[in-house]
């Protein structure tokens, strides 16, 4: 029996061995996957990044691209450069270049007085746009950190989650001479707006500046006015 007893007491130590044998062989399998998903994961998660950093950067390049061929198209080639008072007549009337298409919507609204908007989503989105533009002009400087005005790019937008921020974007600099040059001959390639210097605009420093121009000029007509006057003695 003793001997019996003993064969038992090994069986059971073995098997008790074989199952915590087990147990380690799953655990460690465990850490094996959990360690190949994390490292999968910041993979997937780096590609990711890639991914929507390269986006980002081909997006801000087209945005930039389409809207500095409307100034191009617009603005006045025979200037050598522009005046403070100009560019803000410039930037206004890009903020308002929508005008005939709102105008258009609301005809064809008007029409047999429609009790649905056509082409809502388009004047809406035009409306917040304008509204961007001009709040940034007015406050923080024009630079073209607005929203796009196709839909198309703000569903792409919030599908990878970029905010506008990230795709804020500057304008030409139409006050430096050899800069307008740059720009007469730019072809409209993206590659080489790294030529062209862009700054932004604020409408306030704008408008400071041409007061401060005028008000320069008036008082140096004032003074060759009162050199004419002859002198009586």
């Amino acid at each position: 029996y003793i001997y019996i007893y003993i064969i038992y007491i090994y069986i059971y130590i073995y098997i008790y061995i074989y199952i915590i044998y087990i147990y380690i062989y799953i655990l460690y399998i465990y850490i094996y996957i959990y360690i190949y998903y994390i490292i999968y994961n910041c993979i997937l998660t780096r590609d990711a990044k890639m991914v929507k950093k390269k986006t980002v950067s081909n997006m801000r390049l087209q945005l930039l691209g389409d809207k500095l061929m409307w100034f191009k198209e617009n603005f006045d080639s025979t200037l050598p450069c522009y005046t403070d008072e100009q560019i803000n007549d410039l930037i206004e009337r890009y903020i308002d270049r929508h005008r005939e298409e709102v105008e258009q919507i609301t005809l064809k609204n008007n029409i047999g007085h429609r009790k649905f908007r056509q082409h809502a989503s388009r004047e809406d989105l035009i409306k917040i746009c304008k509204e961007t533009e001009m709040r940034e002009f007015t406050t923080s400087g024009f630079g073209f950190s607005t929203i796009p005005i196709f839909s198309l790019n703000i569903v792409f937008m919030n599908a990878l989650n970029i905010q506008e921020n990230q795709i804020s974007l500057e304008t030409v600099d139409l006050t430096n001479m050899e800069n307008v040059n740059r720009f007469k001959n730019w072809n409209g390639e993206i590659k080489f707006l790294g030529n062209i210097k862009l700054r932004k605009f604020l409408q306030t420093a704008l408008n400071s500046i041409s007061s401060n121009t005028v008000a320069e000029e008036v008082k140096s007509l004032k003074e060759n006015a009162c050199e004419d006057i002859p002198m009586d003695y």
